[in-house]
């Protein structure tokens, strides 16, 4: 109703909502002026000259010639308004905008395809920028840095944290070049001089051959104390550390970074302190007496189960038995991660998780 008291005090002639007043009572529809284009046509004899709304008929063209203001030269009801070009003067034309700021036409300014590739390439580099000065254990973007250059795909909880310590991630900003590739001889060699004879269960005693046999490669921290080896499939293996060394912090990041993607571990203290760099249990098996390491003491030890882990894997569970942990066994584990890490913190944390996945078991 109030429409209809607006429309008739508008006058004849008021265009309002798309349509036209012609008599009261009486709208008709008109049509939506378009909006005018300009072009700038350059000719061979150096002259420019602005068109609005050109239009090509054949060899000629046409338009409305107006200032770099958009005002047409020539006003309304000259009959040569139109100004007429052969197009065979034409060297050049750009298409022309009105810049609203200044009301004067400038050149269109349309973006090309290596503009947006360059500004697509700075943001790239950007972006590594920031994920170099990232420490590892990093989680950002649903991502986990786990070393210089890897990220693996992590499920985000309700808070974003890094998994390692600050103590973790200062001795990881080193990480890179801190373990060298070493003869397989050599490395046997520095392994079993360095390894503790009370640790040697959690470390297979390869050969040299049988190194070879894998594919392997071997590594040596540039203090000669510490070393691992990783299988042509991606299988770390041979971790060892001298007494007093706790070169872990760097170890294992440093394995990471040179290609390894699985590790096998005896009892879910030792899987637990794995975890913390990013690899996951895969299965886990019951102990076979045929794989037992050389002087296994059953009685001491008992049969604690085989963690098969990877590297972002997804976490399954297990179909074997419970794991049979004795307290020796527990407190060798607990031993042996303070030798490689010389975190007793750590070592607390790892432990009450272990005490804390027994209880909801149970």
């Amino acid at each position: 109703m109030r429409l209809i008291i607006k429309a008739k005090r508008m006058s004849i002639g008021t265009v309002s909502h798309g349509r036209r007043k012609v008599s009261e009572g009486k709208w008709v529809p008109v049509k939506k002026m378009k909006a005018s284009t300009y072009t700038q046509f350059k000719l061979k004899n150096k002259k420019t000259v602005i068109l609005k709304n050109p239009v090509k008929t054949g060899q000629f063209l046409t338009g409305i010639e107006v200032g770099r203001e958009g005002d047409e030269i020539v006003p309304k009801g000259h009959t040569d308004r139109r100004h007429i070009i052969d197009l065979t003067l034409v060297s050049s034309e750009t298409s022309m905008t009105m810049n609203r700021k200044y009301a004067t036409l400038e050149a269109e300014k349309i973006p090309t395809k290596q503009s947006k590739g360059a500004t697509q390439s700075k943001t790239m580099k950007d972006n590594l920028k920031k994920a170099k000065r990232m420490p590892i254990g990093t989680i950002s973007h649903d991502r986990r840095k786990i070393a210089e250059g890897r990220w693996i795909p992590v499920r985000v909880g309700r808070q974003k944290k890094t998994l390692l310590s600050k103590e973790d991630i200062a001795a990881s900003k080193k990480v890179i070049a801190k373990y060298k590739t070493l003869d397989l001889d050599k490395f046997v060699e520095e392994r079993d001089k360095n390894l503790p004879k009370e640790f040697e269960a959690f470390v297979t005693k390869y050969t040299g051959n049988e190194y070879r046999e894998k594919g392997t490669k071997s590594y040596l921290s540039s203090s000669g104390r510490s070393g691992y080896a990783i299988t042509k499939t991606g299988d770390l293996i041979s971790v060892f550390s001298a007494p007093g060394a706790h070169e872990g912090k760097r170890m294992i990041p440093d394995a990471i970074a040179h290609g390894a993607k699985m590790l096998d571990c005896l009892g879910p203290v030792l899987s637990n302190i794995y975890e913390k760099y990013g690899f996951k249990t895969n299965e886990i098996l019951k102990w076979d007496d045929e794989y037992a390491p050389p002087g296994w003491n059953y009685k001491a030890h008992n049969r604690p189960n085989v963690y098969m882990m990877r590297l972002g894997g997804a976490m399954q569970k297990s179909k074997s038995d419970k794991d049979q942990m004795t307290p020796e066994f527990t407190e060798l584990c607990k031993r042996y991660i303070k030798h490689l890490f010389g975190d007793e913190k750590q070592v607390r944390l790892v432990l009450h998780k272990t005490d804390k996945e027994k209880t909801n078991k149970h």
